[in-house]
């Protein structure tokens, strides 16, 4: 009975859910519902509750995953909330092992998009039971019976089994705080009937609690009192504070020993002190200093670890490197290796859908993960921590074919174009230059969707091409697929650039001639030096300018007003070529040539083009 750590339920009153969904169809939202008819929130309170990380909250997506519990009577009900992009699948991944059920969350007019195909597959491989809530079904928009079908049809392409293909559908507001069962006649006034559901469908955790203790890390967190603190589910026994207990690697090597120090339990947003946990409780341990995710944690006399669910490996990597800019230090800290490397290995310690790859000691970090997004949440982080640094072009991750040797294999992504019909036949040729494999094609009223199979690097630089050629009326919805045959060279988007010759401030004037060769990368007022990359250039050629000139005497009546906008991070990620990096401050981002002297940029061009001639 959990009754003994000063909470009145027994394990079979535990019901243990993650919530799963596409990007913005909801989930978040639903949480925050959940929550607050529990009584864990006021109604007040602001939107997206479990979104507290800064970057989560400005960028209105779900980051890392969450655990909270509510009450209803006499259950316990754990809920994790897990993110919907597609870079952040490791985060989706690494809590199934927390969980006995999932509620899918679909928008009613979207239907089931390429993350939901994702996430629901990787639930259903884990043997968990599904409960479906269509949300956003007050909307005009709403298809409610079309969508049914289509999720019916996702669970037979996933191969579900009989128990989940009897998953119960729900229909929702979250906005408005409602769900029934039955859209037409059910009164929509509360989330009882989800929560009903959720008691009824979801099993309670199959564990032993008179075996001995034993618990899968599952997240980390530091704590600035306590150190370390891992959170996950106890597998088997009990655990109480002042137990001495050890922590074992995947493989079986022990880590360490310690004694448990504290034992917290959230609830609604608060994280409570309990004096002892056991078997199906989702908690948090503190006093074990050296374990780290996947480890278990478990009673001194248990040798055998807890298996950890696999992850799918990263598809992308990105080299980290020293600043060494001419205004390194000038904006921010500009670190040295050894700290640069603390960083990075911290941060695959606590993201497992990250790996730290190459380290060339003094020079680069090699981090590969799974798209442009996530690694830009990681630079802006450290961006925010006031470090100075650079980062090369990402690159795919290739794998050696095992059955044609001397051959390579590349990650390939399911693409969902979706776009009004006008932009159809220069999507289809330029994706087509892309090496793309067209799977499907359908009318969606006035606009047309295209489902494609694309090299990952094909993809990389080509979204915000994609963009600005729809006029922002073109969406893509995308996720990893499997490694297929090296699809060969695909053509660069970008042509030559103009690069800066001059130290200095940015002018509006000499800005003026730059905006009109193409997109730009600095704006005026910018600090500068020679080798940045001040825009795009519409030859196949860079040229060399210097954007810093004043205006002259007989030109005192100049009028110039610059119209280009700052690009965000992860679009500088994805459009740096090989002979450019990313100069990474808390101010700035500035993108420059690796080699910054244009005199030796000549040298290694000629190098590069007799080397080319000789193969």
């Amino acid at each position: 009975m959990s009754s003994q750590s000063g909470l009145n339920y027994s394990v079979d009153k535990i019901r243990n859910v993650a919530i799963i969904a596409h990007v913005d169809h909801g989930k978040t939202t639903l949480v925050d519902c959940l929550l607050q008819q529990s009584g864990c929130l006021e109604k007040s309170s602001q939107s997206r509750v479990m979104d507290s990380n800064q970057l989560e909250k400005e960028r209105g997506i779900t980051i890392l995953s969450k655990c909270t519990s509510i009450h209803r009577g006499d259950y316990h009900i754990n809920i994790v909330d897990t993110p919907g992009h597609a870079d952040f699948g490791g985060e989706v991944e690494r809590v199934l092992s927390l969980v006995d059920g999932v509620i899918l969350v679909v928008d009613a007019t979207d239907g089931p998009m390429t993350q939901t195909r994702f996430v629901l597959h990787k639930a259903l491989l884990q043997g968990l039971l599904p409960i479906v809530v269509q949300n956003k079904v007050d909307r005009e928009t709403a298809r409610c019976s079309e969508v049914d079908d289509l999720i019916l049809d996702l669970f037979m392409k996933l191969n579900a089994n009989d128990d989940q293909l009897m998953y119960p559908t729900l229909y929702a507001s979250a906005k408005e705080g409602w769900a029934v069962k039955d859209i037409k006649k059910d009164e929509r006034k509360d989330m009882n009937p989800l929560y009903d559901t959720i008691i009824e469908h979801i099993k309670p955790p199959i564990v032993d609690l008179n075996d001995k203790f034993s618990f899968l890390v599952n997240n980390l967190e530091h704590d600035t009192h306590l150190g370390r603190l891992q959170t996950g589910r106890i597998q088997s026994g009990s655990v109480k504070v002042g137990d001495v207990v050890k922590a074992l690697k995947e493989n079986g090597e022990s880590i360490c020993q310690s004694k448990i120090s504290k034992i917290f339990l959230k609830r609604g947003l608060e994280k409570i002190s309990i004096p002892a946990a056991f078997a199906g409780d989702i908690v948090t341990l503190a006093g074990i200093p050296l374990a780290s995710i996947n480890n278990t944690i478990c009673n001194v006399e248990v040798n055998q670890p807890l298996k950890a669910i696999p992850i799918d490996p990263p598809t992308l990597s990105i080299k980290f490197v020293v600043n060494d800019s001419p205004l390194k230090n000038k904006e921010g800290r500009a670190i040295p290796f050894d700290v640069l490397k603390e960083r990075l290995m911290k941060e695959a310690e606590v993201n497992v859908a990250i790996n730290v790859g190459e380290i060339v000691e003094g020079n680069s970090i090699e981090i590969q993960g799974r798209g442009e997004l996530q690694m830009g949440i990681l630079i802006e982080t450290m961006r925010r921590e006031g470090m100075e640094f650079a980062v090369c072009p990402p690159s795919v991750m290739l794998k050696k074919d095992e059955k044609n040797p001397g051959k390579f294999l590349e990650p390939i992504e399911e693409a969902i174009f979706i776009v009004p019909a006008e932009y159809m036949g220069s999507l289809l040729d330029k994706i087509s230059k892309r090496s793309a494999e067209i799977i499907e094609m359908n009318e969606l009223d006035d606009k047309m969707q295209i489902i494609s199979h694309m090299p990952t690097r094909a993809l990389i630089g080509f979204l915000s091409e994609f963009k600005n050629d729809t006029k922002g009326n073109g969406s893509v919805e995308r996720s990893f697929l499997e490694y297929q045959s090296y699809k060969g060279t695909i053509m660069s988007s970008r042509d030559g650039v103009c690069v800066s010759t001059s130290s200095g401030v940015v002018t509006d004037y000499g800005m003026k001639d730059i905006e009109e060769r193409g997109r730009t990368f600095v704006h005026p007022g910018v600090q500068i030096y020679p080798g940045v990359i001040l825009s795009d250039n519409n030859e196949t050629h860079d040229i060399l300018y210097n954007p810093c000139k004043e205006v002259h005497f007989q030109s005192k009546s100049f009028s110039y007003v610059f119209k280009g906008t700052p690009l965000p991070l992860e679009q500088f990620l994805a459009l740096m070529k090989n002979d450019e990096m990313l100069e990474i401050t808390p101010k700035s981002l500035r993108l420059r040539k690796k080699t910054l002297d244009a005199n030796a940029r000549k040298i290694e061009q000629k190098r590069q083009e007799q080397l080319n001639r000789s193969l």
